[in-house]
């Protein structure tokens, strides 16, 4: 009888990662954010993506089934209000960001597509994609797109304040304070215990 369980647990647990991942494809991959430079200079004529890429941040979660233009641009107009647009848009060739191209003007922003079939030209998000998956949603079982926020919305947290990267000196997006040298060193428990930060208390 336990195995049956297991076996059906096991199989619950495949189809709604599959979910997941399709949600995840929806809310990352196919509408993707790329902040390529926060801070406004003179337009080139021909623009390209500056390489610097600001510190990691992800700057909005939305979940849905069903993406429509209209909630692209709401969730777009969400994650930059007032004059804080990116001076770039990274996008893939999905046809949504065709419908979007008043909402992108308006905002000043300047799309730059990637070519067909070319992740690569968008590094840094396929990357946030994979660590999404590899250090979350691989390892929790999402039943619906109200968990699913929860779960990526604490997730982003750790990520931003706790989660180092090697390309930002072992610091998160979100800078860490220094930890003095000696004390205790304290676990923090973050995404439902998935993860935890070390810190040292003070003496």
């Amino acid at each position: 009888m336990a195995a049956v369980v297991l076996s059906l647990l096991h199989s619950l647990r495949f189809v709604v990662r599959l979910r997941a991942s399709l949600h995840l494809e929806i809310i990352a991959l196919r509408h993707q954010l790329a902040v390529v430079n926060r801070s406004r200079r003179p337009r080139l004529r021909h623009p390209r993506p500056p390489s610097q890429h600001d510190r990691r941040r992800i700057v909005d979660v939305a979940v849905t089934e069903h993406p429509t233009a209209a909630w692209t641009a709401q969730h777009l107009r969400n994650a930059f209000p007032e004059n804080d647009a990116p001076l770039y848009l990274l996008h893939d060739r999905d046809s949504i960001f065709a419908d979007l191209a008043t909402t992108i003007a308006g905002m000043n922003i300047q799309p730059v597509r990637t070519a067909p079939r070319s992740p690569w030209q968008n590094a840094y998000v396929e990357r946030v994609i994979g660590s999404i998956r590899r250090e979350c949603l691989d390892h929790v079982i999402v039943v619906n797109a109200v968990g699913q926020h929860r779960v990526l919305t604490e997730y982003v947290a750790y990520y931003l304040r706790s989660r180092t990267h090697l390309a930002l000196g072992k610091d998160a997006p979100i800078p860490r304070p220094i930890a003095p040298s000696a004390g205790r060193i304290v676990a923090s428990s973050e995404v439902g215990g998935l993860h935890h930060r070390y810190d040292r208390a003070a003496a």
